[in-house]
C-alpha cells in the first residue's frame, strides 16, 4: 500500500453509534471468519515484499501465508464467534527480520458505488511507532484495451489506516492521479485527501487552541484587532480579571481572515484570550498581531506584554511574537492533524486508544462521493467531481473542515481529473494488511528506538458489504470566491490572476513543511527555486487563506 501517505467492557462490543450514517441495505457479501481456516474462495494471500521490495512504503517485513501470520482464532473477547488474526512478528525469515500477513479479494469480491463496505477490527498489538494495520481497497477494473492500471491512476481508498505512532486516531484517505500520464507512474502524479478520526472526540480532531495576553493591570476594553496569517473559521474573544474565570466578549463562525477589527461592549479585564474552535485547513492557527485597546483609547495595551498559548508549531513561532508589534512575525499553534508519538507503548487502559477495543471502520460509497466513518460517525466526505463540495467549479483539489450534524468533518474534492478513468466510479477489491517499519511519512514511520513488542496481533471479527441506500449529496453552502492559477505544471513562475499584489503566499511540500514564503509580484509567484514535485500554495486573501495545488516541473 502506498501513501505519504477498550479494555474490559470495551472488548465486548463496539462503541455505540451516534447516528450519522445512513442505515445499510441488503447484505450482499460477508466473511464472518467462523471457519477453521481462511476461506480462499473469498480471499487470496499476497506474499513477498511488494513494490520496490518494501511495498512502496519503506516497510521491512515479508508477507507470508503461514498460520503464524494469518489464521482464524477462537475465543477472542468481544468477537461474534471466530476472528481473523493477522500478525507481524520479529523473526528471521528468508531475507527479512520481520514477517507479516496480507490478504485480498482481488477478482473474487469487488464492489463499486452504492455499497457500504465495513469491517469490525481490534488492532490489539499495534501500539508503537513502526507498527501498522490497514483495511483498504484498490481498483479491480481498467479501461478497455488496458491490461492493468498503474498506481495511483487505479485509485486507492484507505478505510482504516491505524498506526502505533498515532494511536488515538484512524486515517481515512483517497489516493488518485492528477493525469492519466499514459498509464505510467510518476512521482509528481499523486493526489490525496485524508481525514483523521479521533476516538476521543468521535469526529475530525480539532481541539480548541488559544492565545492569551496579560495586560498587567485592569483596563476597560472594548476593541481587539487581529491580523491573521492562517485564520480560524470560528473563534471567540474572552476576557478575565484573574486569568481563571472567563467571559465571552465576541464570537463568530464566519471568520474572514486578514485583519479583523472587533468591537464589543466595554468590560473590565486584565487578561484577554483568543480561542479558535474551527480551522479553515489542517494547519495551525497563526496570528501576526493581536492588539487590545481600552474604550476610547488608541494605545495597544497588549504590546510586548506576557503572552501564553495552548501550543506552538515550533519554538520559533511562540506567542510573544503575536504581541511584539512586528507585522512580519507570528505565533502559530500546532497543526490540526495528530503528530507522531515517538517511542513508548500506547496506553493499554485509555479507552481513546484505538488498539484498546473493537471498532467498525467503513465507507458509504455513493455515485458522487465516499463517506468515511468509524462506529457510524462520519468524519471525511470525498466528492468525486469539481465543485461538488464547495460549490464552485475551479479546477482545484480542495479540502476544508465543516460542521455537519454538530460534528467536525473534512470535506474534500475532487478525483475525476482526466477522461480516461474516474477511479472511484469503478469497482474495487478489499485488502487487509499489516506492516512493520516505514519511511517518515508512511505506515507510522521507522521502528521506534525503544522497540515495539512482537508479535503484534490484529483481529478482524468480520468484513461485510451491503447495498447502500442511494442518497443525494447535500447541496453545499455558497462558497467564497476562490483563486485560480496557471500554468500547471509550472517551471519558473506561476500566475495568480485576481490575487492582490504583495499578497503573502506560503508554499508547502507534501510533508506539510513550508519550503518557501513569498509575495505576489506582477501577478505571479516565482517557483524556480523549488525542486520538482507537488506543492500546496497557501494564499492570504482579505477574507480567508486559499489553497491550491501546483506541480513544479
Amino acid at each position: 500500500m502506498k501513501k505519504l501517505l477498550l479494555l474490559a467492557a470495551g472488548l465486548c462490543a463496539s462503541m455505540a453509534a451516534r447516528g450519522q450514517t445512513t442505515p445499510p441495505g441488503k447484505l450482499v457479501w460477508s466473511d464472518e471468519f467462523n471457519g477453521p481456516t481462511l476461506d480462499q474462495t473469498k480471499w487470496s494471500y499476497e506474499t513477498g515484499t511488494g513494490v520496490n521490495g518494501d511495498f512502496g512504503t519503506g516497510q521491512l517485513d515479508r508477507a507470508t501465508d503461514r498460520p503464524e501470520n494469518v489464521a482464524i482464532a477462537q475465543g477472542i473477547a468481544g468477537a461474534d464467534g471466530g476472528a481473523l488474526r493477522i500478525s507481524t512478528r520479529k523473526e528471521t525469515y528468508q531475507d527479512r527480520n520481520y514477517t507479516s500477513g496480507r490478504i485480498n479479494t482481488k477478482d473474487k469480491g469487488f464492489w463499486g458505488p452504492n455499497h457500504r463496505i465495513v469491517a469490525r477490527v481490534w488492532p490489539q498489538g499495534v501500539r508503537t511507532q513502526g507498527q501498522g494495520f490497514a483495511f483498504w481497497m484498490q481498483g479491480n477494473e481498467a479501461p478497455a484495451g488496458v491490461a492493468q492500471l498503474t498506481w495511483p491512476q487505479v485509485g486507492e481508498v484507505d478505510i482504516m489506516e491505524y498506526v502505533g505512532s498515532i494511536p488515538a486516531n484512524n486515517l481515512g484517505t483517497v489516493h488518485y492521479a492528477y493525469q492519466y500520464n499514459n498509464n505510467q507512474y510518476a512521482d509528481w502524479n499523486h493526489g490525496q485527501h485524508g481525514g483523521y478520526y479521533s476516538f476521543a472526540e468521535q469526529q475530525l480532531p480539532d481541539a480548541p487552541e488559544y492565545l492569551r495576553v496579560d495586560l498587567g493591570a485592569v483596563y476597560r476594553v472594548n476593541h481587539v484587532s487581529l491580523t491573521w496569517e492562517n485564520n480560524s473559521k470560528s473563534y471567540l474573544i474572552e476576557t478575565s480579571l484573574d486569568g481563571t474565570t472567563w467571559q465571552p466578549a465576541y464570537r463568530t463562525s464566519t471568520g474572514p481572515g486578514g485583519t479583523n477589527d472587533l468591537t464589543f461592549t466595554a468590560v473590565d479585564a486584565r487578561f484577554v484570550r483568543l480561542t479558535g474552535t474551527l480551522r479553515v485547513n489542517q494547519y495551525g492557527y497563526a496570528v501576526y498581531e493581536m492588539q487590545v485597546f481600552a474604550a476610547g483609547g488608541t494605545t495597544n495595551l497588549a504590546l510586548n506584554k506576557p503572552a501564553t498559548a495552548s501550543s506552538v508549531e515550533n519554538a520559533t513561532l511562540g506567542p510573544a511574537l503575536a504581541v511584539d508589534g512586528d507585522p512580519k512575525t507570528r505565533w502559530s499553534s500546532g497543526f490540526r492533524n495528530p503528530q507522531y508519538q515517538i517511542g513508548g507503548q500506547a496506553s493499554a487502559t485509555d479507552p481513546n486508544i484505538g488498539a484498546n477495543g473493537w471498532h467498525e471502520y467503513g465507507i458509504d460509497w455513493y455515485a458522487d462521493r465516499m463517506e468515511f466513518f468509524v462506529d457510524n460517525n462520519v468524519y471525511h466526505i470525498h466528492y468525486f467531481n469539481d465543485g461538488a463540495a464547495f460549490g464552485l467549479v475551479d479546477g482545484k483539489n480542495e479540502e476544508g473542515e465543516v460542521l455537519l450534524n454538530g460534528k467536525k468533518t473534512l470535506k474534500s474534492e475532487y478525483s475525476n481529473l482526466f477522461p480516461e478513468w474516474h477511479p472511484f466510479e469503478h469497482k474495487m477489491y478489499a485488502i487487509l494488511s499489516a506492516g512493520v517499519g516505514g519511511s517518515n511519512n508512511t505506515y507510522g514511520g521507522p521502528i521506534a528506538a525503544s522497540g515495539p513488542i512482537f508479535p503484534a496481533d490484529v483481529y478482524v471479527d468480520w468484513v461485510r458489504v451491503y447495498e447502500n441506500q442511494v442518497v443525494t449529496a447535500t447541496t453545499p453552502a455558497q462558497a467564497a470566491s476562490l483563486v485560480t492559477g496557471f500554468p500547471n505544471p509550472a517551471e519558473t513562475t506561476y500566475s495568480l490572476p485576481g490575487v492582490a499584489e504583495n499578497s503573502l503566499v506560503k508554499i508547502v511540500d507534501v510533508t506539510g513543511r513550508v519550503v518557501l514564503q513569498t509575495q505576489v509580484s506582477n501577478g505571479a509567484v516565482d517557483v524556480s527555486s523549488l525542486r520538482a514535485g507537488l506543492y500546496t500554495l497557501l494564499i492570504q486573501g482579505k477574507d480567508a487563506v486559499r489553497q491550491l495545488k501546483v506541480i513544479k516541473k
